[in-house]
């Protein structure tokens, strides 16, 4: 066995975890005590038949803020599903359907405006970039609107050259004023901030970075996903990566695969599905009854079946007649499954004693290794 199979057999010997939190101090384990570990049973969630997309990694959103449009942007669902917007930490995301992580958005936002500072405990310093209006209202033709220089200067008419950085709209407009007094008969003046370039305040000496109001009106769309397919393997005539449809059952997928070998063991077909939060879950269904057509009760007409619909990633894993339990399946047929699992980015990940090992996938085209 190469040292490159090797590596390889070690990597897909493990569960296929979710992103989460690493396990620390787990023993080493040798080659020949592999199993497999943290893939847990689907729940009632996993098997409804109502699909809704959960966000992976690679998916593009645009995120729009209604009363801040200046904010709104396309993002992209990182490696470690999490996506990074204005004033907030990154946010995980995979894992939630787009209304969950909108919610969850605004939910972040308006937490962030509870707290912020009351208005007459921050204090905003003009800096570059900021744009400044200054009428005078009785010497009209001196009015201007200026744009602060990167050297924290306005250009004011008579005076020149003014440092407006670090000072506060209103000492500026009394310095101003100050500096007029001597040229002027009347240099009253007025001035406002038009549009401030930083998010930046002062706080009891604290310089913060503070949401702005109503940031939390937002809503998000999906602009591209993942291309949905569905993986079959094990023992198949044709193990491959096939392309998704609705409505596509188990039993389908494994047909369009070339249909099962003499090998197989219909009776514990395992799905592997991306649940809540991207944790892997594996569905077992009895496929049997199904190909032999039995009826639930003698006369009756009603055929068994056990065959579900299946949504876009699953995996599906026909066993071998002497492969009972779901770990040795898992076990015996991750590595054939890695051609079509490598860069398909379902967002499992492998793990390997203590070590996380992140694993992208992307269905690789043919003759691409």
């Amino acid at each position: 066995m190469t040292i490159r199979r090797l590596i390889v057999l070690t990597l897909l010997s493990f569960a296929v975890t979710a992103c989460t939190t690493v396990q620390k101090d787990m023993p080493a384990q040798s080659l020949d005590q592999l199993i497999v570990q943290d893939v847990k049973p689907a729940n009632a969630e996993d098997l409804d038949p109502t699909f809704r997309y959960r966000l992976s990694y690679g998916d593009e959103i645009d995120v729009r803020f209604m009363r801040q449009p200046d904010y709104s942007t396309t993002v992209v669902v990182s490696f470690d599903g999490t996506i990074k917007l204005p004033f907030l930490p990154s946010v995980r995301v995979e894992g939630m359907t787009i209304d969950e992580a909108t919610k969850e958005l605004q939910r972040r936002y308006a937490a962030l405006i509870e707290d912020a500072p009351a208005p007459d405990q921050k204090v905003y310093l003009l800096g570059p970039a900021d744009i400044i209006e200054i009428k005078f209202p009785y010497v009209s033709q001196y009015s201007t609107t200026v744009k602060v220089g990167p050297d924290g200067r306005i250009s004011m008419p008579l005076l020149g050259a003014v440092i407006a950085e670090d000072k506060t709209a209103g000492m500026l407009q009394r310095e101003l004023e100050s500096a007029y007094s001597t040229l002027l008969d009347n240099p009253m003046l007025s001035l406002n901030v038009v549009e401030a370039a930083s998010s930046t305040v002062y706080s009891n000496g604290e310089r913060l970075r503070v949401t702005l109001p109503e940031m939390d009106n937002l809503y998000l769309t999906l602009r591209s996903g993942l291309e949905p397919k569905v993986f079959v393997g094990g023992e198949v005539n044709a193990p491959q990566a096939l392309q998704f449809q609705p409505m596509m059952t188990s039993l389908q997928a494994i047909m369009s695969a070339g249909g099962i070998n003499r090998r197989a063991e219909m009776t514990g077909v395992v799905i592997l599905r991306k649940g809540i939060n991207g944790e892997p879950r594996y569905i077992v269904r009895n496929l049997l009854a199904d190909i032999d057509g039995k009826e639930t009760s003698q006369g009756s007409g009603e055929v068994i079946t056990n065959d579900i619909l299946l949504r876009p990633f699953d995996v599906i894993i026909v066993p071998r007649t002497a492969i009972a339990a779901v770990s040795d399946t898992l076990n015996a047929y991750l590595y054939d499954l890695l051609p079509m699992l490598k860069n398909s980015s379902i967002g499992f990940n492998y793990q390997i004693g203590s070590m996380k090992v992140n694993q992208d996938t992307k269905v690789l085209e043919p003759g691409i290794q």
